[in-house]
Order: structure tokens, then C-alpha cells, then sequence
């Protein structure tokens, strides 16, 4: 970020190097190469929440009932001064 910044203002050269880069990457390369990463990362993280739930599903996750109590009211965990 530097070269690119001394280059910008004056401070240095360009060498052939720094043009020869800088025809390949521009603005618009970066921003769909960040664009199509960013999209491959979501969908490596919606299929992973879509396996996880398949492989680790069990009847209380399945009713949506992921404590497994059946009274219908919050779980309680021992709580002091609650009922079990």
C-alpha cells in the first residue's frame, strides 16, 4: 500500500513492474473477486448449517422443543427459588 500511495503522489516512479500490475488488477477485478468470495464464504456457511441440522437432528429439534421439556413453559436449570 505504500509503492501504491508514493507512486500516487508523486514520491516515486512507476516502474514496469507497477504498470504491468495495475493493467491486470483494477477496481473492478478486485471488486468482484472480493464480490465472488464473499458469495462462496455465505454458501459455505448456508451448507454448513443445512448439514449440521440434518446430521444432528433429533426429535426435540424436530418440534422445535430443543430443551426436551414437555410442560410447555421455559426450562428451568435447578434454579434456586424455582420449581423444578
Amino acid at each position: 500500500m505504500s509503492k501504491i500511495y508514493s507512486v500516487n503522489q508523486g514520491l516515486q516512479p512507476k516502474g514496469p513492474v507497477f504498470d504491468s500490475w495495475f493493467k491486470i488488477f483494477t477496481l473492478e477485478v478486485g471488486l468482484g473477486t472480493g464480490t465472488a468470495i464473499f458469495l462462496l464464504g455465505l454458501g459455505e456457511q448456508l451448507v454448513g448449517r443445512w448439514m449440521a441440522r440434518r446430521r444432528f437432528r433429533t426429535p426435540d429439534a424436530v418440534d422445535g422443543n430443543a430443551f426436551g421439556n414437555t410442560v410447555g413453559g421455559p426450562a428451568r436449570f435447578g434454579m434456586p427459588g424455582l420449581p423444578p
